[in-house]
Order: C-alpha cells, then sequence, then structure tokens
C-alpha cells in the first residue's frame, strides 16, 4: 500500500514552473521578517500572532506552505494541529536557520505528489514537471535524478525497489514537436 503524500523538492536547476506559490514565515527578529518578505514570502510573522493563529482570528489556509525560522520552533508547537502538512519541520525542509534559502526552495522547487492507485494498491502514481523545453538535456535529467531520489525516499530499503516502471511518452512527444511548453 503507497500512502499519498505531497512535498516540494529541491532542484539543481530550477526552472520557471508558472505557479503562484504562497509561503508564510514564522520569524521573532524584525530584520530576518524583513528578510524573509524581500526573499519572497508573502508575509513574516512574530511569537505573537501564534495565538491569534490558534484562537481563529488569522487564517492560514490562505498560504500554500510555511516556512519558520530554527528559535521559533517552540513558539509554533501548538500549531502542528491547524497547520497539518505545512508545518514546519527540519524533516520537510521547511525550518532552518537561512530562511532566504528555505523560501527560495518553497519558491523554486518541484512538487511531488505521490498517490495510490486505486486500482493497484501496492502501485504509486507521480506527475511531476522536472524541466522546460529550452532546457539542455543534463539540465533536465539532473531534476529528474534529484526528484526519483526523494521520490525513493518514501519507501524503505527492505521492501526492495521502489521505481519499476517510469514512463517518459511526453519527453518522446515533445522531441518530435508534438508538443509545444
Amino acid at each position: 500500500m503507497v500512502t499519498n503524500s505531497d512535498e516540494i523538492v529541491p532542484v539543481p536547476y530550477p526552472f520557471a514552473h508558472n505557479e503562484k506559490r504562497t509561503i508564510l514565515a514564522f520569524v521573532n527578529d524584525p530584520k530576518l521578517q524583513e528578510i524573509a518578505v524581500e526573499s519572497g514570502a508573502e508575509i513574516a510573522l512574530g511569537q505573537d500572532v501564534v495565538k491569534k493563529i490558534i484562537k481563529g482570528q488569522f487564517r492560514t489556509d490562505d498560504y500554500d506552505f510555511c516556512v519558520a525560522h530554527a528559535d521559533m520552533a517552540s513558539y509554533i508547537l501548538p500549531l502542528r494541529g491547524i497547520l497539518r502538512t505545512k508545518f514546519p519541520t527540519r524533516s520537510n525542509g521547511g525550518l532552518g536557520e537561512d530562511l532566504p534559502e528555505l523560501i527560495q526552495k518553497f519558491k523554486s522547487g518541484v512538487k511531488l505528489a505521490i498517490k495510490g492507485d486505486p486500482v493497484y494498491p501496492i502501485w504509486g502514481l507521480s506527475d511531476s514537471v522536472v524541466g522546460r523545453l529550452k532546457m539542455p538535456d543534463n539540465e533536465v535529467e539532473a531534476n529528474v535524478i534529484a526528484v526519483i531520489k526523494a521520490a525513493c525516499a518514501h519507501r524503505g530499503a527492505a521492501l526492495g525497489p521502489f521505481i519499476n516502471r517510469f514512463v517518459k511518452f511526453l519527453c518522446y512527444l515533445m522531441r518530435l514537436g508534438v508538443v509545444w511548453g
């Protein structure tokens, strides 16, 4: 059985994916709040807003992703149930010291959504965009490798190979000039 998963994978060669991604940053220091907004976060909030979020006075539904500076980790812990999958942790790449890098990851990374197959529950399906037609082949290949490594991290090594079939039909059509991007 494959469990559903959504994440952002940082790729070595970012590209314009034409998605508007809104990011909420949790930062205590006012200078770091300015840096977070300049780096691409929609808004940067301090620990004083955490209680407002818990009371429902501030909506987090309007934001696609949340990032937090490491010194905010203990303050945002009560938001775990409210933010659910958006809750910033070190494992999902949303919690750290370098806010511009965290924000850039969520702004320019590739969306990897793994869903269980409804017909064959032991299979998982994923559809990710890893580049543009104008990109050199080696850059697209490096992005594909990064996404495949991220997908393989969802399965334990004891269970055997995770990817046993890879469909690259769209790449073939693009090379023939049938599909434009």
